[in-house]
C-alpha cells in the first residue's frame, strides 16, 4: 500500500509539472507573438503616418496625434473639461467602419475627458461648426488589447462634426 501511494504521488507530482511546463511555454509563445504583433503594427503605423504627413494641411500634435481640419469652425475651442455634441464616423485604418453617429441619426453627447487621449486632445482643435478629421496612433487610441471590434494596436480615423459644446456638470460624487 505504501508504494502504491508512493507511485501515485509521484504520477500526481509529475503531471503538475508537465502541466506547469505547458503553461510556462505557452505564455512565452503568447508573450513572443503579442511582441511580433506589436512589431509588425509599428512598421505598419511608421508608413501609414510618414504617408499621412505628405497631405496637405496635416496638423502634428506632440503625441503623434495627426488633424486636418476639413471645414473650419467658428467662436472658441472647446476645452478637456467640456461635453461636446457631435457626429462622428469612427474608421480603422483600412477604411473599416466601426461606429457612426451618422448611421444611427443621431449625434452623440461626450465628455472630452472620457475618451481616448488621442480624441480627446484633437478635438480642442476644431471649433462650433467645424468639421475635422483626426489620425490616432494606437498609443493615443485603444493601445495593445483593442476593444470591441477594434483589434490591438489599431490606427483609429475619426471624421468628427463639431455641433456644440459646453462645460461637463460637475459630480455630485
Amino acid at each position: 500500500m505504501k508504494r502504491f501511494l508512493a507511485l501515485q504521488t509521484r504520477n500526481i507530482f509529475a503531471a503538475s509539472l508537465l502541466a506547469a511546463t505547458a503553461l510556462a511555454l505557452a505564455a512565452c509563445q503568447n508573450a513572443a507573438q503579442r511582441a511580433q504583433q506589436k512589431a509588425d503594427a509599428d512598421a505598419y503605423a511608421g508608413k501609414f503616418f510618414a504617408a499621412v504627413k505628405k497631405t496637405p494641411n496635416i496638423q502634428i500634435l506632440p503625441s503623434g496625434v495627426m488633424y486636418e481640419i476639413l471645414k473650419p469652425g467658428e467662436g472658441p475651442y472647446p476645452t478637456a473639461g467640456d461635453t461636446v455634441t457631435v457626429h462622428y464616423t469612427g474608421m480603422l485604418s483600412d477604411g473599416t467602419k466601426f461606429d457612426s453617429t451618422r448611421d444611427r441619426g443621431e449625434p452623440a453627447n461626450l465628455p472630452l475627458n472620457m475618451l481616448v487621449p488621442g480624441m480627446t486632445e484633437a478635438l480642442q482643435k476644431i471649433n462650433k461648426g467645424g468639421q475635422i478629421r483626426i489620425f490616432i496612433p494606437y498609443s493615443q487610441g485603444y493601445g495593445e488589447d483593442g476593444r470591441d471590434n477594434i483589434p490591438p494596436y489599431s490606427i483609429l480615423v475619426f471624421v468628427v462634426d463639431m455641433l456644440d459644446f459646453k462645460p461637463t456638470p460637475m459630480s455630485p460624487f
